[in-house]
């Protein structure tokens, strides 16, 4: 992301995985366009920001063996819980999920006035 957009927040809750972004920011030459924040991003007070990127945990490997995947019950927060929060930063909203998700369960997810891709 810091390659195509103008400024970048990082956020996890996993210090080491933070330190480990930076190092790599660094290699990559952009560290200078992201800001490095170690916190539970739901208990992150919300600012305006131009998108959010969520790339949430899948709970292992063993998600490749279910023919859905199922995003309240085999992730930790449940995708509910972090869109409800990602809405109060801004209405454009991207992500990362595994290729077998119900995409059924995702088109659930999208408010009336909100566009939805998968």
């Amino acid at each position: 992301l810091a390659f195509t957009c103008n400024h970048v927040i990082s956020v996890d809750l996993d210090p080491a995985k933070v330190a480990l972004a930076e190092h790599n920011a660094s290699i990559y030459k952009v560290r200078d366009r992201i800001d490095f924040i170690a916190c539970d991003f739901l208990k992150l007070s919300p600012f305006y920001v131009d998108c959010v990127f969520l790339s949430p945990p899948w709970g292992g490997p063993n998600y490749t063996y279910r023919k859905r995947f199922n995003c309240e019950t085999m992730m930790y927060p449940p995708l509910s819980k972090l869109l409800q929060h990602a809405r109060k930063f801004s209405n454009n909203i991207a992500i990362l999920l595994p290729k077998n998700v119900d995409a059924e369960q995702i088109a659930s997810y999208a408010l009336p006035s909100e566009t939805l891709e998968i």
